[in-house]
Parts: C-alpha cells; structure tokens; sequence
C-alpha cells in the first residue's frame, strides 16, 4: 500500500489452539472476547496479542462461515478504530485472512463496516473540511481526502488531486489528520491557522516556517476534534479517500481512485 501505515504490522497466519474445544456445533454460538482470550492469552504472547484480544477491543461483527465451520469475527481496537480479522473455531483462533473466489471474506466485512462508519460521521467531516476545491460545473459527487501534513505519500497524492477533481468534476474536501505525534498536529493547526488555500498547502512553501508559529486555539480545537471523528473510521493509514456512498481508498492509489471516479462519472 503506498501510504503511512498508523500500525507497522502485517499479520499473515497465526493460529492459537486451546486443549479443549469450547464451541458448539453452531460456529458463532459461544463466540466472545472472553471466550476468544482464553485461547490467544498466554505467557509467551505477543503484546500486541494481548492488546488486540484485551477489554479494550471490540467485536463489531461475527458471522458463521460454514464452509469451514468458523465463526469469522471483526475486531475493532480503541485505540486508532483499527479493524482486524480473526476466525474462531473448535478450540482455537486464527488470526489473518481468508480468501474464497478470489476474494478476501474479512476485507468484504471490514468495507462494509467502514461504510457504515463512514455514513455515521459524514456530516461532521463537511465541518471538519479545512480545504474545499469545488470544480466548474456542477459536480457529480464529493471525494473526502484525510491527509497529514508530514506524510510524503500524502504529498504525493496531494500533487495531482485538484486536477483529478477537476478531470472527473467532484467537489473535493480535504481534512487534516496527523499520524506523526506532536509534530504532525502542529503543522496541521498551523495549516489553520495562517488561513492557506489549498493551492499555498500543496505547493509547501509554508512548511518552512518554525513549526510553533501561528499555534492558535482555532487550528488546535479543529484538529482536536477532526482527530476524534476520523478515529471513529478505523483507517489503515494516510492518505485516505472517501465517496459520498463511503467507497474507500486507502493510500497514495491513484489508479484505484482514478477507477472508482471513472466508474461513478459513467453511472451518471
């Protein structure tokens, strides 16, 4: 994915077994945290283990897989709203991805989930929208983008969006949402602060400034609060584009947005 990963962490095939089986027949019966920590937890877990299976995780969506007789469960992690998939068996827990036809089953749940997510805060993002480019035309649809001012991928993909959004005629609205700690907030409420456009923001000049200036109460209670809406979306990283029906894409893909905006430029 050509993006800024949140978490630096692919999860490929881990499977944990427990000695005695402990569901029933019905693959999603008895399937809960507690039930899917007593198998995972163990001395010589991995933290990161310990925190995804912990109280402060989740299950969003559990959903009988019977051709392999699991239960395929989506987790969602408090801290960043980050989904992951697990399935649950007689006795153990896979931790990964399972692919039929094709296609991954968990990542079919987890756009799904997204979208829901999306749809439940869209109105708060047109509010949280630092920049909006708005094309000649009426336009055919709006393209959410979630950037971070320290992000290179980010920038990559910053260079070229107006004219896509000009090339494909939808309204774009960009929100700004550090991945970087302290730093990437700072120039994320300077970028408020000193009231760029959108143009001055990707031409990058102003970065040169020391990053404490133009620290005021406006940027900061907006970034403050875009950071506990977009947690909300569970993104994988940034940058992120959003539709207006919450078709996603996740990193600097331009071929796949290209696609998506062709496709919606064709049903119109």
């Amino acid at each position: 994915m050509r993006g800024h990963r949140i978490v630096f962490m692919v999860i490929s095939f881990v499977i944990f077994f427990s000695a005695t089986p402990s569901f029933s027949s019905d693959a999603c019966s008895h399937i809960d945290l507690p039930a899917i920590s007593r198998i995972v937890n163990g001395d010589q877990i991995n933290p990161f283990f310990k925190q995804l299976f912990s109280s402060e995780t989740s299950i969003v969506s559990r959903k009988p897989i019977n051709d392999l007789k699991m239960c395929e469960v989506i987790l969602k992690m408090q801290q960043g709203g980050q989904y992951v998939s697990c399935y649950a068996g007689s006795g153990y827990v896979l931790l990964g991805r399972v692919f039929k036809d094709g296609q991954s089953l968990s990542d079919i749940t987890i756009s799904d989930l997204k979208k829901s997510a999306f749809t439940s805060v869209k109105p708060k993002l047109d509010d949280l929208a630092v920049f909006t480019y708005t094309p000649k035309g009426k336009p055919i649809g709006t393209v959410y983008m979630i950037t971070d001012p320290l992000c290179p991928f980010c920038h990559r993909a910053e260079s070229g969006i107006m004219s896509l959004a000009s090339e494909f005629n939808v309204e774009l609205k960009v929100l700004l949402y550090g991945v970087h700690g302290v730093n990437g907030d700072k120039r994320a409420i300077q970028t408020v602060c000193n009231g760029l456009t959108l143009e001055d923001y990707i031409k990058g000049d102003w970065k040169k400034k020391n990053i404490d200036e133009a620290q005021c109460e406006k940027g900061k209670f907006l970034i403050e609060k875009t950071k506990t809406v977009v947690s909300q979306l569970g993104l994988g990283g940034v940058p992120m584009f959003y539709l207006n029906d919450g078709t996603s894409v996740t990193g600097a893909n331009m071929p796949a947005l290209k696609e998506i905006l062709t496709k919606l430029q064709t049903n119109k």
